[in-house]
């Protein structure tokens, strides 16, 4: 998920579906292989867009849903090393 749209689609409809979360998990990321000087920079751009504005979106919007409710909750983030170890 690497959109604002599709971020608050994707809450509407759960919250819609199950009632609102108080858990939000951040678990998607991509790489892309080769040499950062031969990859596109389109490619570079959906990289940050999945990695880096994703997670902001998801979270933002679940922070907005808390705050509304006056509820607690908790946000997990898993990240990769891949990078470092291929």
């Amino acid at each position: 998920m690497c959109g604002r749209q599709t971020a608050e689609g994707f809450f509407s409809a759960a919250e819609a579906a199950v009632g609102a979360g108080d858990v939000l998990v951040n678990n998607a990321g991509i790489a892309w292989p080769g040499a950062l000087v031969d990859v596109d920079d389109d490619i570079h751009r959906h990289v940050v867009e999945r990695n880096l504005l994703g997670p902001i979106y998801t979270t933002r919007r679940a922070i907005r849903s808390l705050l509304a409710r006056g509820a607690d909750g908790d946000l997990v983030f898993v990240s990769s090393d891949v990078t470092v170890h291929p």
